[in-house]
């Protein structure tokens, strides 16, 4: 269970630093920014999807290594 709270939380991480990366990609200084809308709604509907994908991967991924049998 905390291997796969660990693993959601990695991945809902990593999910915001895209979300910035896309959505200020001139850093957090306000007067340079030109905030890409179109961005954020891609990122704020598809959030949810990415991190159950990523999710199931990793799980296949330790599943067919054998690193982790009861995932």
């Amino acid at each position: 269970m905390l291997k796969k709270l660990t693993l959601f939380l990695m991945l809902f991480s990593a999910n915001f630093l895209l979300a910035g990366e896309k959505l200020l990609p001139n850093g957090i200084n306000p007067e340079a920014q030109k905030i890409n809308t179109t961005w954020g709604l891609i990122l704020f509907f598809m959030w949810p999807i990415l991190i159950i994908v990523a999710y199931k991967f990793v799980e296949f991924t330790l599943k067919k290594t054998g690193i982790e049998k009861d995932l």
